[in-house]
């Protein structure tokens, strides 16, 4: 009978050999029986033997290894159970014990939802018992010897009562007729009759076996003629001479004279940088007979977007992407994260507006309305709620804050009267009803599902932002889980238990979940996942994030065997996985006649062992030190040639005209037209959440308004009475913001007591040199601009001091730097009044000190040697003056020339035939700019 264990090495094309021995077999090809570790070999060989015999056949019997175990068992697939299943099972069982140590561990915990993760320890522990064939009595000598001495807590409760736990276990799969991928394998280990019909049998490509899958080979082996093909490096692996000891057949050693492949190890410094060099790569090779590799699933959508679509050839996916990382299930956690911190239907602010925000709910169309409105809506709600005060809100409090159809959004469609918009509180009733209220005081995790699957549906039908490339697949994808779980007997009869532990175990399932992409593997370059390439052969391959971490990806810490215990009863250690990936890592690598590897390099990332050792090996062949490749560099030009230019409507320049003028105004048009139009025109606020960092500056002005109210004379003895009072004022300003101050608030209010407190001792040292008093606080003043008759300037000064000389000062407060806010007097004297926006810019930075001062000369009447103004940095203390030596003459005539730019600035803004552009611009201020996504140059 013939018995064949062969040898291959990495040089060789596994599949064609295989065809060449099926192709010996004559016409008894559909007689044979092939098994390979996945499926992915069997469509390939087909190929092969189509491409050998040029006509149509009868084809061998092509099998993976689950496959093979389930058609030997019997046991139907639809009978399978999955992890969740099988906690909710394995709990079920232990209620049924009475005195049992792991009976207390469930009584410890309470609920199913306290055991639930250590049921899913259980499960993956009984389940590779039963793939390494380990009998009850062996569990029962492992528990009785003691051997397991330390661990966690709960898990040395478990192993007292683990023998009488997988007993149950078992029996209660005997008796339900339910199956795992474990009881499946060691059903078919007990095989004791020949389980395929006669003719060749041929196993291919495996490296290391499980105990169930040497056993139902070795038995095969037994009955059959056979053959078991393997490939790896030489001399032949431990591996492979264990296996050729227990199936009493020698190893037929099959090489020949091998060229190493040229292999270029590539670092990158980030994820989208290395895409960008996998595209250069694949740009500039034939991708016929090529594989990418990708260990990680989640760089499959960057791959997609950044290398695929901007491909012309064909790809085929042969690799899954999680859940966890789609749009569908970030709503879905933003949703579990609002119920699970609302406080007695009050919701945490940031996280309502987190969820409010989302694009799949930003985009619905909501009544008879459009998506575009639902994102007015959604908008104006998150800028009319920057006024709350509080860290929580109710639903009834922002559906007060909705100005119904008010948005200014709607007045700047013409000049006549625009029809009433849609029913905006009608479409927040609904949106709360689907999202918000449909989620509260949920306890079962049936309902949960129910009302998940329901919202699915009706995003589907009803949101815009969900119709993106792969969309379809995510969707089906969930369908199809949701359906399977409430289709689950085991899973709908959970008793009801705390919300967010329902909502933890939902978690759970769908960070575990993936979703396949359909495609045809014989088709295009392939992209793969490093298990995937098993057996295969390709011309070139690209293998990206061979990182320490990434490979080998296997989990080295459990809560219930340690290595020393695992190597005691004969199951494999980590370090034996690690010499899985390690195998089909240098087959990848090795089998092929070109291969680059991308890494990612700085910080604390490191290549793998693995890319170490390949590059050990070039480095001993060429006998020099290969130095590690720095990471190239580009320069992304992101922006777009064209710039955005708006033509301004009758009612947009009307607006202009009526508005009373404010420096904040002019500052904005002097730095972007654009921006000038979105936030002052539209007033759209980018920014729809206002963290408390974002708000210390408008929390230090009230501050300080309320510190030196009454305050009149300024010295040293007044700066340590403020000093006594400061967190008093301080801590009753936050309170108004902020419902609870402690996380973010409360570093924030220390923050703001600390400049506050060494603004007041600068203050102090201040007076000393030249005493002043303060004359008013936050004080609104109007006047006419000269020059253009009817328009009213308007603004509002910070603090106005008094010296003993009679000079009256303007301070402005600033939270940030003030180093750039001076303007350029001496440029201004010398040349020409500027008449274009960028000279302006330049010489002139800021408008609104020079206009303060134009308001205070006018209001009081002084001349310009009595008036003086100064920027002061609350953080750095800086005390910046707007004139340093100029003569008054030249602080008038500095004035003058400001006062004429801004006539310019308000002439070009009110002219219709001048649209609003982005033409010049400043990167830095660009890249901070709320409205950059609105801006076609970014």
């Amino acid at each position: 009978m013939l018995k064949q264990f062969l040898h291959f090495d990495f040089s060789h094309d596994l599949i064609g050999r295989i065809a060449d021995l099926l192709l010996e077999q004559g016409d008894q090809l559909h007689h044979t029986t092939i098994v390979f570790p996945g499926k992915r070999p069997g469509l390939y060989l087909r190929k092969k033997l189509a491409e050998r015999l040029g006509k149509s056949f009868l084809p061998p019997k092509i099998l993976s290894v689950d496959e093979m175990m389930q058609e030997i068992s019997g046991y139907p697939h639809e009978r399978m159970l999955g992890d969740v299943e099988a906690a909710v099972l394995l709990q079920k069982l232990i209620n049924k014990f009475s005195g049992n140590a792991v009976s207390s561990l469930l009584a410890k915990h309470g609920s199913f939802s306290g055991f639930f993760f250590w049921g899913l320890e259980l499960f993956r522990l009984f389940e590779e018992f039963l793939t390494e064939n380990l009998d009850v009595q062996t569990v029962r000598r492992l528990s009785e010897a003691g051997v397991l001495e330390e661990g966690p807590a709960d898990a040395l409760l478990i192993w007292s009562g683990m023998t009488e736990l997988y007993a149950s276990w078992l029996a209660e799969l005997n008796t339900t007729g339910l199956c795992t991928r474990g009881s499946v394998y060691k059903e078919s280990a007990a095989i004791d009759q020949d389980p395929f019909p006669e003719g060749l049998f041929i196993a291919a490509g495996f490296f290391a076996l499980t105990a169930c899958e040497l056993a139902v080979f070795k038995h095969v082996f037994s009955k059959h003629e056979s053959i078991f093909a393997v490939q790896g490096e030489e001399p032949a692996a431990t591996e492979f001479q264990f296996l050729s000891d227990r199936f009493e057949c020698p190893i037929t050693l099959i090489s020949r004279e091998q060229k190493r492949p040229t292999i270029r190890f590539t670092p990158s410094s980030g994820v989208q940088h290395q895409m960008v060099l996998v595209r250069q790569e694949l740009s500039a090779s034939d991708l016929n007979d090529c594989a990418v590799v990708l260990p990680r699933s989640e760089s499959l959508l960057p791959f997609l977007w950044e290398v695929a679509n901007h491909l012309p050839e064909e790809y085929n996916i042969s690799l899954t992407y999680p859940l966890q990382r789609t749009s569908l299930y970030s709503l879905m956690e933003k949703i579990l994260v609002l119920q699970e911190t609302q406080d007695s239907g009050r919701y945490y602010f940031k996280a309502l507006i987190s969820l409010l925000s989302h694009p799949f709910v930003k985009n619905l169309k909501l009544q008879s309305s459009t998506p575009a409105d639902t994102r007015i809506m959604i908008h104006g709600l998150c800028r009319m709620t920057e006024s709350v005060k509080h860290d929580f809100v109710t639903i009834v409090e922002l559906r007060n804050r909705l100005p119904g159809n008010e948005f200014p959004e709607d007045n700047f469609k013409g000049d006549e009267a625009h029809p009433a918009g849609p029913d905006r509180v009608a479409m927040f009733d609904e949106i709360c009803s689907r999202l918000i209220t449909a989620f509260e005081n949920i306890r079962t995790l049936r309902g949960l599902i129910e009302r998940f699957r329901d919202l699915i549906f009706y995003l589907a039908a009803n949101s815009e932002g969900t119709r993106y490339y792969f969309s379809p697949e995510f969707w089906e994808r969930f369908s199809d889980l949701f359906q399977s779980l409430l289709d689950s007997d085991i899973i709908t009869g959970l008793p009801e238990d705390e919300p967010i532990q329902i909502n933890n175990i939902l978690r759970y399932i769908i960070q575990n979940e993936t979703v396949g992409f359909r495609g045809t593997p014989l088709r295009g370059y392939q992209v793969l996942g490093p298990l995937e390439v098993r057996s295969l052969r390709f011309r070139k391959v690209i293998f990206l994030d061979l990182n320490e971490g990434v490979i080998p990806g296997v989990r080295k810490f459990e809560p219930f065997l340690s290595p020393s215990l695992r190597r005691e009863i004969g199951l494999p250690t980590y370090r034996e996985r690690e010499r899985i990936f390690r195998h089909y890592t240098r087959a990848a690598l090795l089998g092929c006649d070109e291969a680059v590897v991308f890494y990612l390099s700085g910080g604390d990332k490191l290549r793998s062992r693995f890319a170490e050792e390949m590059i050990w090996d070039q480095e001993k062949s060429a006998g020099r030190i290969i130095p590690e490749d720095s990471p190239q560099t580009f320069m992304l030009n992101l922006s777009t040639a064209s710039s955005l230019s708006l033509k301004k409507s009758p009612f947009v320049l009307k607006t202009i005209r009526k508005t009373r003028v404010s420096p904040t105004w002019i500052d904005s048009y002097l730095r972007c037209p654009l921006q000038f139009y979105f936030g002052f025109m539209l007033r759209i606020q980018e920014n729809s959440v206002s963290t408390p960092e974002m708000k210390l500056g408008t929390l230090i002005h009230k501050i300080l308004e309320i510190l030196f109210q009454g305050v009149t004379s300024f010295n040293r003895s007044t700066a340590k009475e403020l000093k006594k009072i400061l967190p008093e004022v301080t801590d009753r300003v936050f309170s108004e913001q902020f419902q609870v101050i402690e996380g973010e608030p409360l570093i924030v209010k220390k923050i703001a007591i600390m400049r506050l407190d060494r603004m007041l001792d600068h203050d102090s040292r201040r007076s000393q040199e030249t005493p002043f008093s303060i004359r008013a606080l936050e004080t609104k003043y109007q006047v006419e601009l000269p020059g253009i008759p009817g328009r009213r300037f308007t603004g509002k000064v910070d603090r106005l001091e008094e010296d003993a000389g009679g000079l009256l000062r303007i301070v402005d407060y600033k939270t940030g730097s003030v180093d750039k806010l001076k303007p350029q007097s001496r440029k201004m004297l010398e040349g020409e009044p500027p008449e274009d926006r960028q000279t302006m810019r330049e010489l002139i930075h800021s408008f609104q000190l020079p206009l303060y001062m134009h308001m205070l000369q006018q209001e009081t009447g002084l001349p310009w040697e009595n008036l003086d103004a100064a920027w002061y940095s609350v953080r750095d203390c800086k005390f910046i003056r707007l004139f340093g030596k100029e003569t008054v003459e030249q602080r008038q005539a500095v004035l003058d020339v400001c006062l004429q730019s801004c006539r310019i600035l308000l002439e070009e803004m009110s002219d219709p035939d001048r649209p609003f552009e982005n033409t010049a611009r400043d990167e830095q201020e660009c890249s901070k700019c709320p409205y950059r996504h609105l801006c076609l140059r970014r």
